[in-house]
């Protein structure tokens, strides 16, 4: 999504071994494998044309990553 002729939004959606009973049961079952990223970045900003700037929120769950 571009809010503006500089910058853009993005995102990343991750699932695995995902079972919608077991969300909804909110026992914390460690199959359900969730994770997200949401993220702004702005190229030229406040008209400065060497200046790029990057926001990034990341969430992951445990055991997302092998031990």
């Amino acid at each position: 999504m571009k809010p503006g002729k500089k910058s853009l939004f993005y995102s990343q959606v991750m699932l695995d071994e995902f079972l919608l009973d077991a969300v909804r049961a909110g026992d914390g079952w460690y199959g359900n494998k969730q994770a997200f990223q949401l993220g702004l970045v702005a190229y030229e900003a406040f008209k400065l044309k060497t200046l790029m700037l990057r926001a990034e929120f990341n969430y992951a769950r445990p055991f997302i990553y092998p031990q």
